[in-house]
């Protein structure tokens, strides 16, 4: 199992030929840059598919939507631009 550097956020816990699954356990003082960091995590595994798993996230903060919503168009930026 992978993990990344603060895995009280978030932690890779299995991945494939172009994808990565990553337990989100948000700190919710630290949500603003989790979609630069999701990203720099794909970009290091060399994935362009995501699946978050959220089960342990209690409720979305506003914060936390935008940021998904971010690392979503940039995901979809990369790929059509391939």
């Amino acid at each position: 199992m992978l993990k990344t550097t603060n895995p009280s956020e978030m932690e890779v816990v299995d991945r494939g030929p172009d994808w990565l699954f990553v337990r989100l356990r948000p700190d919710y003082e630290h949500l603003d840059h989790i979609a630069d960091r999701l990203w720099k995590l794909m970009n290091q595994q060399f994935v362009h598919r995501l699946v978050l798993e959220m089960d342990e996230v209690d409720f979305l903060p506003s914060l936390l939507m935008g940021q998904l919503v971010m690392l979503h168009k940039r995901v979809l930026q990369h790929a059509s631009a391939a």
